[in-house]
């Protein structure tokens, strides 16, 4: 996916291009020492954060995309769905964007859910998406978006296979 706009352009050569990690492990740059625009800045101070979180979650992939824009203007993972539109752009009819558009219409209170399915953005890999709304006080801010692989539901039914086993569930 080559994007058409300067700056998903610019972000993708930053965090994609230029990011020494693995195709895997590209959630691991924290910075570029190069990167000194308004986005490198809060990328550093936040992006720590969202690695915790994707730890507790044991999340694939984090999210934030603009509301009023339709840019993922944020990916933990940095793959090629980082800085894609979802309104009109390649992904417009991917499950990320099914998944950005019911984090939209929901409530403040309410959480969506998007089934597994092949996703491009993850390799072509299943994963299913959770989204919410973000506000700042009144204001929607963006829509938060968490993947998820079968691994982890995996993972849970066997753990609970294991305890139904053993007598203690």
């Amino acid at each position: 996916y080559i994007p058409q706009n300067e700056k998903t352009l610019l972000g993708q050569f930053i965090y994609l291009c230029k990011n020494p990690k693995s195709f895997e492990e590209k959630a691991a740059l924290v910075n570029l020492a190069e990167d000194y625009t308004s986005y490198g800045f809060a990328h550093k101070t936040h992006h720590n954060y969202f690695l915790h979180l994707r730890e507790l979650l044991k999340a694939c992939d984090i999210y934030l995309v603009d509301p009023r824009t339709g840019y993922v203007i944020y990916s933990l993972g940095k793959n090629l769905d980082f800085g894609t539109n979802l309104y009109d752009g390649e992904l417009k009819d991917s499950k990320l964007s099914v998944a950005f558009r019911k984090g939209l219409a929901a409530d403040r209170t309410e959480v969506s859910f998007v089934d597994f399915s092949n996703y491009p953005g993850a390799a072509d890999k299943p994963v299913s998406f959770f989204s919410a709304p973000v506000y700042s006080y009144n204001q929607l801010t963006s829509v938060l978006i968490v993947s998820y692989t079968p691994n982890l539901f995996d993972d849970i039914l066997t753990t609970m296979d294991m305890a139904a086993g053993s007598g203690s569930l």
